[in-house]
């Protein structure tokens, strides 16, 4: 078994959490149940809070770290609701502040990738039209896809190295990559036939 999985009102692939059997046995039956009812009591909660504070498409992510970690250390969780709330929150915190400074990191890497084509455009100008609607385009991107697509075929990383430097998992790599991708390819049908328009 890969991980617990919780049923309800929430989308089951958004949250997966325990990566071994091992793990998933060192909560009893009861704990599991208990668990399972924090995260049914305060998932919509917590989304609410992060999709004020955060890029849309890293609250998932921070929301499935956060319950991970809870899951991890639920020998270490407080007992009564209130106290639970606050330590649910301060693992949020943790995870918000880990998804800031990696979102930096980003910005830093697509600024490094765009320093990388401002020196191919200058040793040949014919291309330079091409570069200013290859940044355009990429500006359209919501942040983690550009980011994963800009290193992969701007960098030319390959998917591991690409999910080291932006601090996530590989899987995470390829979705963000093929969403890009057809995030491009809708926005270029979209010109084109624009275009035909005219």
């Amino acid at each position: 078994m890969s991980g617990a999985r919780f049923e309800g009102d929430v989308d089951e692939s958004l949250v997966v959490v325990g990566e071994t059997e091992h793990q998933r046995e060192l909560l009893s039956d009861a704990q599991e149940t208990e668990f399972s009812e924090l995260f049914r009591q305060m998932h919509t909660e917590l989304r609410t809070y992060l999709v004020r504070r955060m890029d849309l498409d890293l609250v998932d992510d921070v929301i499935a770290e956060t319950f991970l970690v809870v899951w991890r250390r639920w020998a270490d969780i407080p007992l009564d609701l209130s106290g639970r709330r606050a330590w649910v929150y301060g693992i949020l915190r943790n995870k918000i502040l880990q998804a800031t400074e990696t979102l930096n990191r980003q910005l830093r890497l697509t600024h490094r990738a765009a320093s990388v084509l401002d020196a191919e455009a200058a040793l040949d100008p014919d291309d330079l039209e091409a570069l200013h609607e290859a940044r355009r385009l990429l500006s359209l991107l919501p942040p983690a896809e550009r980011d994963a697509l800009s290193l992969m075929v701007v960098a030319g990383l390959s998917s591991t190295e690409t999910a080291a430097a932006l601090g996530c998992s590989v899987s995470s790599v390829t979705t963000r990559v093929a969403r890009a991708r057809k995030r491009l390819r809708q926005i270029l049908t979209e010109q084109d036939a624009g275009r035909e328009k005219r």
